[in-house]
């Protein structure tokens, strides 16, 4: 079969997605200046963090463009297993940061991860290998349907119980979405 050249990044994707950050960052700073001013003594405290943070970000973005996307499929599985592993660990005690009896968070003091943010990911990447795998009138078949519709059901499980209902309502809507995309017979 003939191998895809790899073409230049996205350049207008690219640039919405800086816009986007840049619009969030400051969004996020002026709702927050006064609440940074009263717990640390400084209005640029968040400010900094999240710019800290897109700069990762962007470093991230341009280092994945320059990875063949369809490396990833061969690691898909594992990510989704390890994503959703860690939304699992939100329940246990020592490992677990509940805030207000919500069980989203793990980690330490200093450092706390969202394993629904990587469920997110994870799910698309798993979600979209085995969309891959067979012909796109496979994908519309009942079989298929009741295969998607049980993968979101056990992604979003342990997601909803924890309970964090807005990243179940994204992840759900984003993987039935991307079946729609890949084939689903209506």
């Amino acid at each position: 079969s003939r191998q895809m050249r790899k073409g230049p990044m996205d350049r207008v994707l690219f640039t919405m997605v800086v816009l986007l950050m840049t619009f969030g960052t400051f969004m996020v700073f002026s709702s927050s200046a006064p609440y940074a001013i009263r717990r640390h003594g400084n209005p640029y405290y968040f400010l900094k963090r999240d710019l800290i943070w897109s700069a990762m970000g962007l470093f991230v973005i341009v280092f994945v463009s320059f990875i063949d996307y369809r490396k990833y499929k061969k690691y898909a599985k594992f990510f989704y297993l390890f994503s959703m592993l860690l939304c699992v660990l939100c329940f246990v005690p020592v490992i677990s940061k509940p805030t207000n009896y919500a069980h989203r968070w793990i980690g330490t003091k200093q450092i706390t991860i969202m394993p629904s943010d990587l469920v997110k990911i994870s799910s698309v990447l798993y979600l979209s290998s085995i969309l891959t795998k067979d012909s796109i009138k496979k994908n519309g078949s009942a079989l298929m349907f009741f295969k998607v519709m049980f993968f979101v059901a056990l992604t979003v499980i342990p997601i909803y119980i924890q309970p964090n209902f807005s990243a179940v309502i994204v992840i759900a809507f984003t993987l039935l979405s991307l079946y729609f995309i890949g084939g689903m017979s209506l």
